[in-house]
Formats: structure tokens, sequence, C-alpha cells
């Protein structure tokens, strides 16, 4: 670990990601949590990913009563368990009820008879499962080796997975190698039914009373899901409310916008079906009216077997495209079957920096921002002094020590904390780029930052500054001498005209270095303390 003092962030609000798709039949889904506010970003997020299935969610708190709880469950067309739950108060109450379920509590599985196992979950060491069923409907579409997670720790410890063994009645999905060296049965399914390897601890029968999805990503790696997780959690509300013959969460997800520019499409496939029919433009009503045998105006893949589509390098910035698969089965007499058009917009930017890729081994981030604290030990290979300012970056508190609760896109920010209370009166971190970056490229004309501020750091001017490689530099200072304070709720857009840095001189074909600082760096006065959290450096080709 690099010698840096240990600075401690702020936690605010959780920033819950969306997630859209399209599901073909609705449903009323219980779901079953604790309640409490240590788990509830991670519960939040898993709600609103359902409910952009279409599907209505209930959160039901397990402290209610054994009727009460039995009395819900029974009216709902599916019942989706919280790991945050306690395994007891629901294990002992609900396992008989004839609903289907599906069962994230892997520390209530031995309880409800669905594991030979201890029922408790382990330490991942791999952000990785193993699909073992690719050709189930729970596999969503995946086969071999599948990263579920973004990372191995969460801003709420280490993350984990089930240490499930399934009974001989159970149909494996993946499994994962855990801390302890040993292969476990993360998700599995028992159809109605089914004999389960122990009877559940209410007294109920040894038989699946309906469909149990076992679907073991502990509570602890909800924060690191990423869209893989999410789209197997997709297949298993869909497989246990009986599937769809209809394709269902696409990837990227309906609505979506900033979509990088070399994604593939994926969904989910329907059960029954063999192939899939492509239909992918930039007009909706285009797209809409597709069919075999008229395919005008649209990019076509007939009767592919694949549930992904290459648009192979066909899209523009900033431009929403639209596509439907329809699904196949040669044997039945009414298909293909529509699908919905779904759409996307991809990404009218260029990323400087989105602060994703900084870990905690050889790519820490003050290795790349450079702070005034430095890193190393004095004397020894790669020792950094720092940069003679009241700043540093990073906060070593974090497994990555990047921010993971507070952030703009995607899994971190990036944490800064400033002192001006000593000579030289301003701090900043500083980007040195080994080649010089063109700025000029592709008609970019804004340079974007997004900030996180403190309602308890006094109002100082924040300013971005850009370098060429002839050392011409120009600071540009926010407009808001108080932009630092929390003035509006959550995230805050600088849009910085890249005019102002050509103007004064900078050669935009050639930058060499970015500045972010907090004081007056031409006119340096004693300030004061306080933090602020930077995300998402972007070009782009227009003002956003």
């Amino acid at each position: 670990m690099s010698e840096k003092r240990c600075v401690k962030t702020l936690l605010f609000i959780v920033v819950v990601l969306s997630f859209s798709s399209t599901l073909v039949r609705a449903a009323d889904i219980l779901f079953i949590a604790r309640m409490e506010e240590m788990y509830m970003p991670g519960d939040d997020k898993i709600k609103a990913y359902v409910e952009s299935l279409g599907h209505t969610v209930t959160y039901f708190n397990d402290s209610a009563s054994e009727a009460e709880t039995e009395e819900a469950a029974a009216a709902a067309d599916a019942v989706l368990i919280s790991e945050s739950v306690d395994s007891k108060a629901i294990s002992h109450e609900i396992p008989e009820i004839e609903t289907p379920m599906v069962i994230i509590e892997c520390w209530g599985w031995d309880e409800m008879g669905l594991t030979l196992g201890a029922g408790q979950s382990q330490a991942v060491v791999s952000t990785d499962l193993e699909i073992v069923a690719p050709e189930h409907f729970l596999a969503a579409g995946f086969s071999g080796t599948t990263t579920v997670l973004t990372g191995l720790v969460t801003w709420r410890g280490d993350a984990r997975f089930s240490d499930g063994i399934a009974g001989d009645e159970a149909t494996v999905i993946a499994r994962a190698t855990l801390v302890d060296g040993v292969t476990y049965d993360v998700i599995y399914v028992y159809e109605k039914g089914a004999a389960l390897p122990r009877a559940p601890a209410d007294g109920s029968p040894a038989v699946a009373a309906d469909m149990r999805v076992c679907f073991g990503l502990d509570e602890q790696s909800y924060a690191a899901w990423n869209e893989n997780a999410f789209a197997l959690l997709g297949a298993a509300i869909t497989y246990a409310l009986g599937g769809s013959s209809e394709a269902y969460s696409p990837i990227p997800a309906d609505g979506a916008v900033d979509v990088p520019h070399d994604v593939v499409l994926r969904w989910n496939p329907g059960m029954n079906v063999d192939k899939h029919n492509v239909y992918f433009g930039t007009d909706a009503n285009d797209v809409n009216e597709a069919s075999i045998a008229n395919s005008s105006g649209v990019e076509d893949s007939q009767n592919q077997e694949e549930n992904t589509y290459d648009p192979n390098g066909l899209l523009e910035y900033g431009q929403t495209y639209y596509w439907r698969v329809d699904e196949v089965n040669e044997a039945e007499p009414d298909s293909p079957w529509k699908g919905h058009v779904w759409s996307f917009t991809a990404l009218n930017f260029f990323v400087v920096d989105d602060f994703e890729s900084y870990d905690a081994n050889d790519n820490q981030i003050w290795y790349t921002w450079k702070d005034g604290f430095g890193y190393g030990v004095p004397g020894t290979a790669g020792y950094y002094a720092g940069n003679g300012t009241g700043s540093a970056v990073g906060d070593e508190n974090s497994p990555t020590y990047m921010e993971t609760v507070i952030i703009h896109g995607g899994n971190q920010s990036c944490p800064f904390m400033y002192s001006n209370t000593a000579a030289p009166f301003y701090s900043e971190i500083i980007r040195e780029w080994e080649a010089a970056q063109d700025w000029t490229a592709d008609d970019v004309v804004t340079l974007t930052l997004f900030f996180y501020g403190n309602m308890m750091n006094p109002a100082e001017p924040l300013y971005v500054a850009v370098e060429d490689i002839a050392n011409k530099i120009k600071v540009v200072t926010h407009p808001d001498s108080a932009a630092v304070q929390v003035q509006v709720e959550g995230w805050q857009q600088w849009n910085i005209p890249l005019s102002e840095f050509d103007a004064a001189g900078v050669d935009l074909a050639a930058v060499k270095k970015m500045y972010i600082g907090v004081g007056n760096r031409a006119a340096p006065q004693m300030g004061g303390m306080g933090s602020l959290y930077f995300d998402d450096i972007r070009l782009y080709r227009t003002a956003p």
C-alpha cells in the first residue's frame, strides 16, 4: 500500500442505477426485505430493476407476522426474497405456500430445505460464474465463464456468493469456486413438486410447493452486480412466472443513452425459441414495420441462432437507434412472434477520464492524478513527493481507494480533499499524458466535468486548467464562487467551451496536462478545508 495519509469520505445518498426493459406479462411481485437503512440501497436497486421489467413490486417487511406473510405471499404472482432478510423470519413461515419464489437469501436455503449445505455464503475469489446449463432459460443466454461483478469488494465489504449444494432433483445453472477452494452451486432451481434434499424447518413436506429458484448472489455483492447479473435475475423472475415466447431484457436497456460505439446488442430469448430475426435502424416506424418479406430501410439478420447482434461500426455520435427481435420456432404455426421496438442513443462524447479503471493494485488513483501528498517512501523507486499543493486524492478507507456510493456514472468516482490553510493556499490534482492528446478531433467543442460538493465546504473557487506540450497553460474558473458547496441535489455539471482554452493560445491538438483545483491559483490567499467528488470528464461534439 502507498504511504498516503488516511482520509475520510462523507457518505451521502446512494445513487441508484436505473434499468429498463420490456416484458410481455406484467405481474405482482412481493419483495420481502428487512427494510433497514443499511440494506435499502441494494434492495432499492433490485426493486427498480424488477419494476423496469414491467412488474409491480411491493416491499414487504420480514418482521411481519406469519399470518400476514403467508397471506401476502399467497396473493402474489411471485415472491422475491432479499438476502437482507432474517432467514428465520421467512424460512419458518412460507415454504409451504404455493407461489413461485426467487430466493436470494441463501442463509435460509437450509431452513427452507433447498440445500444439503449449511445455507450460508462465502467471499468470492473471482468476479465470474461458470454457467453449467447454458441451454436452460435461467442461463439468460450465457454460457461458460460469465462475469457478473464489477469487483471483488463493495462498500458493504467482500462480495459473496452462496455455498449451496443442490439436491438431486434440482437443475443447477451456475457454479463458482469460493474462498475455501470448493466449488458450490450458486444458481439452481427446483420445479414444482420436486423432492427437496431435506424437510423445511416449518415442518412442511420435503417437496417444492411451487417453483423455487435459488439465486445465490449475496447482499454484499449487490453494489457490484453488472448488467449480466441483472440479466440472470431477470431470467429468474421471468422463468418463475412461466416464461415468455418473446425476447426480453434488452442490453443496452430500452431507452439507454450514452451507449458505447462498440456495443453488441443482446437480449434474453423466450422459452421454446429456436432462432431470431433482428431488425435495426434509425427510424422507429421502419423497424416496427419490417418483416421477413420486406426489411426496407433497416439492417436485418434473419433466422440467426445467437441472441446477440453486432451493429459493426454503424453507430454515429448522438444518434438514436431502434431495434426489434422476433422469436422463431419453426414447429409453431404462429411463429415468428413479433417483438417490441427498443431504442438506445449512442454516446455523443469522448471520455477523458471516467475514474472506473482505478483500483488498489497497480492502478491506484494517485499514480495518475498527482496530488500534494505524494506516494511511496523517500529514497525508493517510484517515490513521488507531491505537487506542493494542499490536495489529497483517493480514500484509503475504501477497498479500491475510490468512492463507490456517491457516483455520477459507472461504479466509482474520485474523492478529492483540499486544504488551503497554508502556502501555496490552493490545492490541485494534475494528470499528465505520456503522449499529447488531440482535443480537436471529431469536432469536439466542450469539456465537461461532473462534481459533487459538500455544504460544509468554504466558498472557494473551483478551477480547471489545460496545458499543452509548449507549456502554455490556461486556467478557467467556475463562474459560481460557491460551486464547491452543495447547492442543488446530486451532481453538478460544468460545461467549459474549448474556445476558452483555444483563445488563450493553448494548442488543443497537443494537450499534455489537465489540472483540477480549488483556490485562487493566480492570486493565492488563505482559505479553508473541504472535500469534493469528481466523475466523468468528457469531451462533447455538441454542447450538452
